[in-house]
């Protein structure tokens, strides 16, 4: 049960560090690029966050099958 909690807080952390990095890297960047970078970068974290839900929606269903 703890193996999925930490997998989680990877992800989450990886999140916060591909975007202050994308943004680091860019400093003399226009607003637009960032707008554009920080968009896909929303668009990966929503597809993080729904699979980190399936995750716990499916150990939330093995949890209450073994009970």
């Amino acid at each position: 049960m703890i193996g999925w909690f930490k997998k989680i807080l990877k992800r989450k952390d990886y999140i916060g560090k591909s975007l202050r990095k994308s943004l680091k890297s860019d400093d003399n960047a226009s607003t637009d690029k960032i707008v554009e970078k920080m968009k896909r970068e929303s668009d990966h974290k929503d597809e993080i966050i729904h699979n980190l839900l399936v995750d716990i929606m499916l150990l939330e269903n093995d949890i209450n099958s073994e009970v």
